[in-house]
């Protein structure tokens, strides 16, 4: 099963954040530039500055509230000039139904590239340049616009000196035919409440957004690898016992009449009688023992092979057992008596058992065959 890569998934997508740098930068240079006199619309400030980024986010936010949305991302998704392997990203988050939110959270990071261009380009030409605050409107008068702008503000109603007062908005009205201004101060005294409107509007929005999304993101994200995770397990757990079911499989409880015993644990003859075995013969055997040393009447014959289930299973043994066929006999030491191996030891005999060609695993028929609800020791 393969899981879905956190750090990829979170990570903020280059393309999509640079074109909200792009737009924000070329909107706002346009609109700051201002006319040929360096008189700015202050009107075009507030869609530029405010309420792009307030549509943007209230469009954001309601893509949440449906099955795909509309958002930044998502548009720029649109155009075919993205890589295979982009596209295949973004299949598989399609697949796992989690491309609304990172689409919502990839909008944020645009939306928060797009302030950051809109405030650096501010910053520059107000340092750089001599800009005046206009506002000029044929429905509009000072009356009607100063609620709106005092509305606006709320947010920064600590801030005295950004708060849009009548009096400035009357003093900075402007018309084309007006030739002269009286008091040229007074049209740059808006550049606290322009620079207020980025912050909260653009930038403070946007981050509350970034954080709401970027939260949904990571919870569907842990559900999603919980739920694979899950069936991962499953999955493993069922092979496991296809496993052990194969592995019983291969275990037999009733011996032919013709077998020898090969004693590779080395155990003495009182304790072998107790295991009431009928082997034609005992030999002992190890490592270097080949074919050809035994009898002959062995050679023709399987052999129960006798190991101490305690000491795990190791490669000479393995050796031994490829140019021998028969039944391996792990059994556990108590006061002498050649008694059932425990649980543990038990389990890594038979998965041990279970690779070698030509053999299987013997428990007596007196023995319990699947010790696997209750553990020795």
């Amino acid at each position: 099963m393969q899981f879905i890569r956190a750090d990829k998934v979170l990570r903020t997508s280059k393309s999509i954040v640079l074109s909200g740098f792009c737009i924000g930068l070329f909107l706002s240079v346009g609109v700051l530039s201002g006319d040929p006199q360096g008189r700015v619309n202050l009107l075009y400030l507030l869609a530029i500055f405010m309420l792009i980024p307030a549509l943007g986010a209230g469009l954001s936010a309601l893509s949440l509230l449906s099955a795909s949305g509309l958002n930044l991302a998502r548009l720029l998704l649109l155009i075919p000039l993205w890589t295979p392997s982009q596209k295949q990203f973004l299949h598989t988050l399609r697949q796992h139904q989690l491309d609304k939110y990172w689409c919502f959270v990839q909008s944020q990071m645009a939306g928060l590239a797009y302030a950051f261009a809109t405030l650096l380009a501010f910053l520059v030409l107000l340092l750089f340049t001599d800009m005046h605050f206009v506002w000029r409107s044929t429905l509009l008068s000072a009356e009607q616009l100063h609620p709106v702008l005092v509305a606006i503000a709320t947010p920064w109603w600590f801030w005295e000196a950004a708060q849009p007062s009548y009096a400035l908005l009357q003093a900075t009205q402007d018309s084309r035919l007006a030739a002269d201004y009286a008091d040229a101060h007074a049209y740059a005294q808006w550049w606290p409440f322009v620079f207020a409107i980025l912050i909260v509007y653009s930038f403070s929005l946007r981050v509350i957004l970034w954080g709401v999304g970027r939260w949904c993101l990571s919870r569907q994200l842990r559900q999603i690898n919980r739920e694979q995770q899950f069936v991962s397990d499953e999955r493993d757990l069922t092979q496991t016992h296809d496993t052990l079911s194969e592995i019983h499989e291969n275990s037999v409880e009733i011996l032919p009449t013709d077998y020898w015993l090969a004693n590779w644990g080395r155990f003495d003859q009182s304790g072998i009688a107790t295991l009431s075995l009928q082997p034609k013969s005992v030999i002992q055997v190890n490592a270097h023992t080949q074919p050809e040393d035994l009898p002959a009447e062995c050679r023709t014959m399987k052999q129960l092979l006798l190991v101490k289930a305690w000491e795990p299973p190791l490669g000479e043994l393995a050796d031994y057992m490829n140019q021998f066929k028969g039944w391996v006999l792990p059994v556990d030491s108590k006061q002498g008596r050649l008694c059932p191996p425990k649980h543990a030891h038990l389990q890594e005999w038979q998965r041990f058992v279970y690779e070698q060609q030509g053999w299987a695993l013997y428990q007596p028929t007196s023995w319990s065959r699947y010790p696997t609800t209750k553990k020795e020791g």
